[in-house]
């Protein structure tokens, strides 16, 4: 095998975010998507917003742990912009190809609640990163 242990765990990072991107893709090609009336527990006029938030809020950790796999410095203002506009632009591109989509209807509430989602993730770890830095330095 050509790759060393660390250049392993730098290319295994990618695959639970482009495994996400695919299923995210792969659900908005349906007409009906598996499990949509099985959402019992938000009620109706927030089922829709509530699930695109926690499916972009994923895609922004799984966004913001593969970025992270390549440099273990602190995140900088630009890393994070930067992953916040690729979470808004692969909604955007989402809502997009659903428009398509026979039976599936594109909306900017949806973008703007996966735009949510994922800047809110991308926020969050950006903001937590340097917490667990400082605490390993402390165990270590």
């Amino acid at each position: 095998m050509g790759f060393r242990r660390w250049g392993f765990w730098r290319v295994a990072a990618w695959v639970p975010l482009l495994s996400w991107v695919g299923m995210i893709f792969y659900l908005s090609s349906q007409s009906r998507p598996p499990g949509a009336e099985s959402v019992n527990w938000i009620p109706t006029s927030y089922e829709d917003i509530v699930i695109h938030f926690c499916l972009y809020f994923m895609l922004g950790v799984f966004l913001f742990i593969a970025v992270k796999s390549v440099g273990r410095h602190k995140p900088n203002p630009f890393q994070v912009l930067a992953l916040a506009a690729a979470s808004v632009l692969i909604g955007a591109a989402d809502e997009i190809y659903q428009s398509f989509v026979p039976g599936r209807v594109s909306s900017i509430a949806d973008w703007l609640a996966d735009s949510a989602g994922g800047t809110s993730a991308i926020a969050l770890l950006s903001w937590a990163w340097p917490l667990t830095k400082l605490k390993m330095a402390r165990q270590g």
